[in-house]
């Protein structure tokens, strides 16, 4: 039991870290839970035959060898077009791998995972939030709403493709 004056309960690492974990849940339309065999059929994920599954610091993940991939379908049950935003949680103990980020084949940003991050935990691992546009969210012609989109990581050069620890999609 946490036997500690409320004060101190209220400024604790573990307060914190549960409001924080609420907020996110709060924001969160869709979530894939990497590595994960449920959470990754639900979510129609295709990867490349050297793709794996594994664990790092107690978390599950997903990556591929170099000019791998992994991708997964998310749904947009909000139905929500304005301020939406793809996240994605790496870890700097990757860092120096590089991946390309599509949205339904398009290319929306291509990245290496750096040593360093401002916002990283004491593990390393950080979210990368990229915002959405609504353009990825309506049909081509743009007059109906899509059920979801497709994102795609895929291993860049001749590295390989960082472990993704979990892939959301969030309102911003």
């Amino acid at each position: 039991w946490y036997q500690r004056p409320v004060e101190t309960f209220l400024q604790s690492d573990m307060t914190r870290a549960d409001r924080e974990a609420k907020l996110l849940s709060d924001r969160t339309i869709d979530f894939v839970a990497t590595g994960e065999q449920q959470s990754e059929a639900g979510h129609e994920g295709i990867y490349s035959p050297d793709s794996k599954k594994g664990m790092y610091r107690d978390e599950y993940y997903r990556d591929a060898q170099a000019g791998g991939y992994v991708q997964y379908a998310l749904f947009n049950s909000t139905k929500q077009v304005e301020n939406i935003a793809l996240m994605l949680r790496y870890t700097t103990a990757d860092s120096g791998r590089r991946v390309t980020i599509y949205i339904d084949g398009i290319k929306v940003t291509e990245m290496d995972i750096p040593q360093k991050v401002a916002n990283a935990d004491d593990n390393g691992f950080f979210n990368l939030e990229l915002p959405i546009d609504k353009k990825f969210l309506m049909t081509a012609d743009g007059r109906k709403l899509k059920d979801g989109i497709r994102v795609r990581m895929v291993a860049s050069g001749n590295t390989p493709l960082p472990g993704c620890y979990y892939v959301r999609l969030v309102k911003r």
